[in-house]
């Protein structure tokens, strides 16, 4: 008679063990990755919003097993698709090298899915990090050609390895590239000697995240000579500040425009300079092959608005502006968009500056906003007055094309002006006999979709209004 669980046949811990590893490993696919915050679900309160999302493995499978019992230990050894997913902790109680090395031993040939982490720790300041990883790279690398995904998340930025330095040879099941830190702590590289320089190819890497200062100095700097992987989908760049030298917009831009498959372009806080004065990098027939959707945190408008103009797209299926700033520039210089997002947007000034671009035939029909002090009642008129009369302009308005409004945790406004906005877009489509985009007449479109949630209560009156005109695609009003 069975008297413990170790007493099971050997084939029964194995299903037993198969079904507690994490349901993709399970289906022979990549792991399971959930995003949850960097260090262990720590944010510091200078730590930036774009930093806190990071792949992290969603379960200890198979370390949480093995470290039971010897018995278990062995059972799990023989099983080498357990062990494609490596967990390695640098910072306080670093995994053990030989503990590394083994469980690389345990996986054979499989592909290696690699997490290289920073256990929790309120310091910002460690000494002792480069060399741990460094310790730990020393034993990864020589097997780089088994790796589906590098994810690392550090403190200093200077512990990363670096593509064409620290990371070379040839990895052709490389999908995902993530070389993630809090703190940028090289105010510049060494300067790059020939000999320094070795090939890294990545054919099939999709997804790549590191900071600006790495990115220029292992691709821009090196470009031709080190392209981006021609299937390259998402690219999320951050961190370029001063003091580091001047990294020009079209620079990075040449490096970037050849991957014709990107989907995701990420800029966080890279400070570019737009001095380049000359022609687009892409003519209007090559521009229309470059769909990817932008998203800009703490950015500024020269840098967006040169961005658009260099690559001959002034619209973009998406693109969102996260607690970026605006400095006085022309109206209508930043590029439309299908979907626009805003969040953060502190001044009116910001967010009439991505309104105004927002005009004719350019104007996108969805707009959500989160958390924007600057959206207010000014904001909302000029959204619902044309900015010429329709006498001399045919009537020139803002997001002409706009059908769904989504206002979030923004306070800077009364649910009348929210219902004026409705109330004069419907009259003036209404006054074309509802003509469409495609239509000589048409001017303006009616909001059909609207929701505002935790931004300010619906009054008796208004609510009276849209109960008598209802919205097509419906209204959602929460004022929590």
């Amino acid at each position: 008679m069975t008297k413990n669980l170790n007493d099971l046949p050997t084939d029964v811990l194995l299903i037993i063990f198969h079904l507690c590893a994490p349901r993709r490993l399970r289906r022979d696919c990549p792991p399971l990755w959930s995003v949850l915050p960097l260090l262990g679900g720590h944010v510091g309160p200078d730590f930036p919003t774009y930093c806190v999302r990071s792949e992290r493995p969603s379960s200890r499978f198979p370390e949480n097993l093995v470290s039971v019992c010897r018995l278990w230990r062995e059972i799990l050894a023989t099983v080498s698709s357990f062990w494609r997913r490596l967990v390695i902790w640098v910072g306080q109680d670093p995994t053990p090298h030989q503990k590394i090395i083994k469980y690389l031993e345990y996986s054979r040939d499989e592909p290696l899915d690699i997490f290289l982490l920073r256990r929790y720790d309120p310091r910002m300041e460690d000494d002792t990090e480069a060399a741990q990883v460094k310790a730990a790279m020393d034993i990864l690398t020589p097997c780089i050609k088994r790796w589906r995904s590098f994810i690392a998340s550090l403190l200093h930025s200077g512990s990363l390895p670096r593509p064409a330095f620290d990371l070379t040879g040839r990895a052709d099941l490389l999908q995902a590239l993530h070389l993630d830190f809090i703190h940028d702590d090289e105010a510049a590289l060494p300067e790059v000697t020939a000999d320094m320089v070795q090939p890294f190819e990545t054919p099939a890497l999709k997804r790549l995240s590191m900071g600006g200062l790495h990115f220029r100095e292992s691709y821009v700097e090196l470009f031709p000579l080190t392209p981006l992987p021609p299937d390259l989908a998402e690219l999320t760049l951050r961190e370029y500040d001063t003091p580091l030298p001047s990294f020009p917009l079209v620079d990075l831009l040449r490096c970037i425009v050849p991957c014709t498959k990107l989907e995701q372009l990420t800029l966080a806080n890279m400070q570019l300079t737009t001095s380049y004065d000359g022609p687009p990098l892409l003519d209007p027939q090559a521009a229309t092959l470059w769909n990817a959707h932008v998203h800009f945190f703490d950015m500024g408008g020269f840098v967006i608005a040169s961005l658009s103009r260099l690559l001959s797209r002034p619209f973009f299926e998406c693109i969102s502006y996260t607690r970026c700033f605006f400095p006085a520039m022309p109206l209508r210089s930043m590029p439309g968009g299908e979907f626009v997002y805003m969040e953060g947007l502190a001044s009116w000034i910001d967010v009439v500056q991505i309104v105004a671009g927002q005009v004719d035939l350019l104007s996108g029909s969805r707009l959500h906003v989160t958390d924007c002090d600057g959206f207010g009642q000014g904001v909302l008129d000029v959204l619902g007055t044309p900015f010429l009369s329709v006498a001399t302009m045919g009537g020139l308005w803002a997001y002409a094309q706009l059908k769904s409004l989504v206002l979030e945790d923004c306070k800077a406004f009364s649910s009348a002006d929210v219902r004026r906005l409705v109330q004069t877009r419907r009259e003036a489509h209404a006054s074309t006999g509802f003509a469409e985009v495609q239509q000589p007449d048409f001017e303006v479109t009616s909001i059909t979709r609207l929701e505002v949630r935790g931004c300010c209560p619906l009054a008796d009156e208004d609510d009276e209004w849209f109960e008598r005109n209802p919205l097509d695609d419906g209204l959602l009003w929460s004022d929590s």
